[in-house]
């Protein structure tokens, strides 16, 4: 955290404060099983990151279409 002028005791508080105040944190990410629709290397991201959103009872929030499961915004 030495872009933002903190020691490592205030970057591990300022990281339990955005744990604290925001919802849908996952922990622990799993290990990747993609989905059939992740074929191509360029959508291997998009299939990682909407199992971890739907493993962890979250919905995955993108701004790219076509990623079944997930919510466009």
């Amino acid at each position: 955290m030495q872009v933002f002028g903190l020691s490592l005791a205030e970057a591990q508080a300022a990281l339990a404060e955005m744990k604290r105040q925001c919802g849908g944190f996952v922990e622990t990410a799993p290990s990747p099983k993609l989905a059939a629709w992740s074929a191509s290397a360029t959508r291997t991201s998009d299939a990682y990151l909407a199992q971890v959103a739907g493993q962890a009872g979250l919905t995955l929030a993108t701004f790219d279409a076509g990623i079944p499961g997930a919510v466009r915004i």
